[in-house]
């Protein structure tokens, strides 16, 4: 699992309950690489997601596993609705974000597609959200700009792995570090 090496220790981002992950990847019987590499992004999503709100930002992040059955559940909807499965790669947006109300947002503030504007140039993405005002974390938080960092690095690798499943695994480390130095993200 390309993600649960890249975000955790090789950017010190995230800390993963291994136990926790393997439980669920055998039990749900997750084995392609696409379906677990999204199910860690999308479960660093959620983890980002709520420390953030709770003001709790402490590097690394530490995933609850209580939170995993529900990433588990939306990321196999997704996984199953994307046709990867089926040998065939379908490449909607909203496949890369945990909640479609991100994507919905998302295509308004670009004007455009997501998934290819993530593909093509995610720091010009970041740009517009940021110019945008869209507040992802309710309230006054802190970690309104962490959030949108987090979120913008873990769509990208979401991204990758939608657009081309099989590609991505040569290039998934590579370019999701690559981004992660580009942010401004705590560095391991």
């Amino acid at each position: 699992m390309v993600l649960l090496e890249t975000l955790g220790p090789g950017t010190g981002l995230f800390a993963f309950p291994p136990e926790a992950i393997d439980s669920a990847m055998g039990t749900f019987r997750i084995e392609d690489f696409q379906s677990q590499n999204l199910l860690l992004a999308n479960y660093a999503e959620l983890g980002a997601f709520n420390a953030c709100m709770a003001d709790t930002v402490r590097w690394p992040l530490r995933l609850p596993p209580a939170m995993l059955p529900f990433v588990v559940y939306k990321t196999n909807t997704i996984t199953y609705t994307c046709g990867y499965h089926q040998g065939y790669v379908d490449r909607r947006s909203e496949y890369a974000f945990l909640f479609t109300s991100d994507c919905w947002k998302l295509r308004e503030i670009l004007q455009d597609e997501p998934l290819e504007r993530l593909l093509r140039d995610p720091l010009a993405v970041r740009q517009r959200v940021a110019e945008s005002g869209w507040r992802q974390v309710a309230g006054d938080s802190r970690n309104q700009d962490v959030f949108r960092d987090l979120s913008l690095l873990l769509w990208y690798a979401k991204a990758l792995l939608i657009a081309n499943p099989e590609g991505a695994r040569a290039e998934l480390a590579d370019a999701v570090m690559n981004l992660h130095r580009r942010l401004d993200l705590p560095r391991a």
